[in-house]
């Protein structure tokens, strides 16, 4: 693996082995395993093949009425209203216990029998 004449050698057996890797279906690691590659060098080639598909890629002509249609959603932000959310117990130590309603008073007189 590492007999390579030329840059351009390594970089085509690593683009291939992007390519079978990614069409394998197999996770990266099990593919480096099987084909005895180390996992490190196939994610810098992936990584370098990807940045240049990246920078190789025209941008899209503007959709016609494009310009028209606004980027941004506008957001409303309300005021947080505090619901009451039931009973609170604050203990000797400080410790608060809160939102203890009809359906944990159990729970919570539970717990306090045990304190």
């Amino acid at each position: 693996m590492s007999n390579f004449k030329s840059l351009a050698e390594r970089r085509s057996f690593w683009k291939q082995h992007v390519i079978a890797c990614s069409d394998s279906g197999l996770s990266k690691a099990s593919y480096c395993r099987e084909h005895q590659l180390p996992y490190h060098q196939l994610i810098y080639w992936q990584s370098q093949f990807d940045t240049q598909s990246a920078t190789v890629v025209e941008p899209k002509p503007p959709v016609k009425g494009a310009e028209d249609t606004p980027r941004l959603l506008p957001v409303v932000l309300r005021d947080r209203q505090v619901s009451p959310s039931g009973i609170q117990i604050t203990l000797p130590s400080g410790v608060m216990i809160g939102g203890i309603t009809e359906q944990h008073v159990s729970v919570a007189l539970q717990l306090l029998e045990q304190l």
